[in-house]
């Protein structure tokens, strides 16, 4: 104007002479900008108005925002300043309605530097977090401290380096402020200042981890970014980015491998505030969109709908829409499962004057009534350290747990109180080591107050875990190891188990991975002998959804089963077909479907052969997250033909289950069950009603090593070894006890088709091994004897020896 004030400015973009945006100002008589109004794409129509106000020293000390030009301020930032014309304090607004939402206050040096910000997140008159700043003698900033809960302690510090020109070629993260750099990131310039590379040393011991290099176009924008991620100067992924006449990204192309092939393609539309609007997904690169989601804005610029079009066909499949309140927050989301314009669920969320969330609730169908709540309770942190369910919303917590941190926010233990009886069910505490890794992780799965496991966690010099060590029962003393190996970009390839913590592996599995770090194959070495027994290999849809396992069971190059997979909008899998042979058909199908109680299975449809009508379905209801009962409807014709009832044992293992054949109220069977301190299931005691459930185990199964008890096992009639490698040791008095004449003095050992390695121990100075067999299934059984008419009839591949 006449005073030289610059009135308009306009953009070019992409300098090819048509404006893209623009913005104008006005100015009172000191020359001060009273006001800008933005014209996003130069249509003529203004988008947004920013509103200044200044005391009479000239200093700004009120901006109003009007996001949408409608006449209304949106929000508001009020300043106040010390006699340096330093904005000393920043009071937020967020939704103009006269109270302040949130204050920053400033402190600044003798040269007008910013030194300090404290930050009072929800202006209540406590400060929640502090920056400190240390500046060179350019005024950059070279080191921040962040007291992230302002208690005085610093809790991490990034600290900054500069070239001659002033630009920053180095950060350095000490992420909890022990004096020792956890991460370095170093930035490489090109002529104009720009950032060419980055290198990341994940570990600050020197060597780059990962190297990213950039290459721009003549406007200064990247135009592809090549990824090197185990730094060995090979480049691992390329992504090459197009964009529209506004600087804005519009598609994004995907090499995952850096082979010169693209593999993926995104596509971006905008509207004209520079907003997606519509993402095309060409998860192949073929040139067909497989999937496209869009999205729709209000006046303010807020999200408030996303189609899915999962196929696109060019109908939504999904749409969600979200409510905003008056801070622009989503206090309530609207779930159109199916896109048929009928809302199927609803949440809604509460939120405390931080905007964060205090409690979510799920209107399951959509009647207007809700079904379950989530409490979160926050400490002054803004930390979350209780979590209550309330199931069925009557008003009660059905389950409730309780989070306790140390001063850094980590997790120090976790409570869960899974029946609201005021005791905790389950605990799981943490220990840290002095970089902040979890060292040792504890867990008491009864809440007695015991340990029943610790797991050690050690870690290599990038800080991946590479070995547990699992002492079960927290004595003190480790009963199996799993060590950990990695490649040079962080995948983990191999998996050792050490299954009884003596130095020697025990078995072996091996992975490779795709190009999108996915899990491809898994080798199974299950005796570790180097050579692998069964390889599985993996097939994954466009959301990282495994979806299918072909199983090569003997390595012979040949899939001997196919498994495909299935999974609703939840993520949950709801079929799983199985092909045996992998000729092409199916030969059984099964379908999960889940409640609406922690997404736990309500039911199970098996399909036996594969023909598409369902053979059998079983029906499951919980207790405390628990199975307690098991309904079976075995011909499909609507009634219940079996009932299984289930109780469980301090640890919440299965303790007894017991089994009405016929549901006719009266148990047929009942199953007992014992666990070694690793909580493995070593034996099942069954009791069946032919001898009138007395108490006493007609047949017990073997999964693990174990040694026979004599208890509840009177008159039992067989032993099943039902594990390969595995050892079972009985005695001679445990023998007197278990066969007596009831069972004509003999018990039968046989094992399970597919088992090998299994082994019977003869522990008493009376076992002989006798002359006589019998004929059991067309193989001629061994007998043993301890002496006193009392026998073993062992299967000949049960190797047995006498102690």
């Amino acid at each position: 104007d006449d005073r030289g004030n610059k009135v308009k400015t306009e953009y070019d973009k992409d300098a090819d002479g048509t404006v893209d945006s623009s913005t104008t100002r006005e100015y009172d008589d000191k020359g001060n900008i009273l006001k800008e109004s933005f014209d996003k794409n130069n249509d003529g129509t203004v988008d947004a108005i920013d509103t200044n106000t200044y005391d009479d020293k000239g200093n700004q000390i009120k901006t109003e925002y009007d996001n949408n030009a409608d006449g209304t301020v949106d929000s508001s930032t009020t300043r106040e300043f010390d006699d340096k014309g330093n904005a000393t304090k920043e009071s937020f607004d967020t939704n103009n309605d006269g109270t302040v939402d949130e204050i920053n206050t400033n402190t600044y040096d003798d040269k007008g530097y910013q030194t300090k910000t404290e930050y009072d997140k929800n202006a209540d008159g406590t400060i929640d977090e502090t920056q400190t700043y240390e500046r060179n003698d350019k005024g950059q900033n070279i080191k921040t401290e962040y007291d992230k809960d302002a208690d005085g302690t610093v809790d991490s510090i990034n600290t900054f380096e500069y070239n001659d020109k002033g630009q920053l070629i180095k950060t350095e993260f000490d992420k909890n402020a022990d004096g020792t750099v956890d991460v370095i990131k170093t930035y490489e310039k090109d002529d104009k200042g720009q950032t060419n590379k980055v290198l990341v040393d994940k570990n600050a011991d020197g060597t780059a981890d990962e190297i990213q290099t950039y290459e721009r176009d003549d406007k200064g924008q990247i135009n592809k970014t090549l990824i090197d991620k185990d730094a060995d100067g090979s480049v691992d992924e390329i992504r090459t980015y197009e964009y529209d006449n506004r600087g804005l990204v519009s598609k994004t192309l995907i090499d995952e491998n850096a082979d010169g092939t693209v593999d993926e393609i995104h596509s971006h539309e905008r509207n004209d505030k520079g907003q997606n609007i519509k993402t095309e997904y060409d998860t192949d690169a073929d040139g067909t969109v497989d999937s496209i989601n869009t999205f729709e804005y209000n006046d303010k610029g807020q999200l408030i709908k996303t189609e899915f079009d999962k196929n696109a066909d060019g109908t939504a499949d999904a749409i969600n829409t979200y409510e905003k309140d008056a801070k622009g927050l989503t206090n309530k989301a609207l779930i159109d499962k199916d896109a048929d314009g009928t809302t199927d669920e609803i949440h809604t969320y509460e939120r405390d004057n931080k905007g964060q969330i205090t409690s979510q609730n799920y209107d399951l169908d959509a009647d207007g009534v809700t079904d379950n709540v989530q409490h979160y309770v926050r400490n002054d942190k803004g930390e979350q350290i209780t979590v209550n369910y309330d199931k069925g919303n009557d008003g009660h917590i059905d389950v409730r747990y309780d989070y306790i941190r140390d001063d850094a926010g980590r997790y120090t233990k976790v409570d869960a109180d899974w029946n609201m009886d005021g005791q905790p069910d389950y605990i799981r505490e943490y220990e840290y080591n002095d970089k902040g890794q979890a060292s040792i992780v504890r867990y008491d799965y009864d809440g007695d107050g015991l340990y029943d496991l610790s797991i050690t966690n050690k870690y290599n010099d990038k800080g991946q875990v590479s070995q547990l060590l699992y002492d079960y029962g927290n004595n003190g003393s480790f009963e199996q190891i799993t060590s950990y190996e990695y490649d040079d970009k962080g995948f983990r390839v191999k998996e050792l188990f050490d299954k009884n913590a003596d130095g020697t592996t025990d078995s072996v599995q091996t992975k490779t991975y795709n190009n999108k770090g996915q899990l491809f194959e898994l080798h199974k070495d299950t005796n570790a002998d180097g050579t692998s027994d069964a390889v599985d290999t993996y097939t994954y849809n466009d959301k990282g959804q495994y979806i299918g396992i072909n199983r090569d069971a003997d390595v012979d190059g040949t899939i001997d089963t196919a498994y495909h997979y299935t999974y609703n909008e939840k993520g949950q899998r709801v079929s799983m077909s199985t092909d045996k042979g992998n000729d092409g058909t199916i030969d059984s199908i099964g379908k999960y479907i889940y409640g609406d109680d922690y997404a736990l299975m309500e039911r199970r449809e098996d399909d036996k052969d594969g023909d598409g009508t369902t053979d059998r379905a079983y029906d499951f209801v919980y207790s405390s997250r628990l199975r307690s009962e098991m309904k079976y409807d075995t011909d499909m014709d609507g009634d219940i033909d079996r009932v299984d009832h289930y109780t469980y044992n301090e640890r919440r293992l299965l303790d007894k289950s017991e089994v009405d054949l016929n549901n006719d109220g009266v148990n047929d069977q009942v199953n007992s069950f014992i666990y070694n301190d690793k909580g493995e299931r070593t034996l099942l005691l069954r009791d069946n009603v032919a001898d009138g459930l007395d108490g006493n185990s007609d047949q017990v199964f073997a999964y693990k090593d174990a040694t026979m008890p004599a208890e509840h096992n009177a008159g039992m009639k067989q032993l099943y070894l039902y594990g390969s490698d595995i050892t079972v040791t009985i005695s001679d008095e445990v023998l007197a006890q278990v066969a007596n004449a009831e069972n004509g003095n003999k018990v039968i050992v046989s094992h399970g088709r597919s088992n090998t390695d299994t082994k019977l121990i003869l522990d008493g100075d009376n076992f002989v091994k006798t002359a006589g067999t019998e004929t059991i299934g067309g193989q001629d059984y061994v007998k043993y004897t301890d002496g006193a008419d009392h026998t073993l009839v062992v299967d000949p591949d049960i190797s047995v020896t006498i102690v």
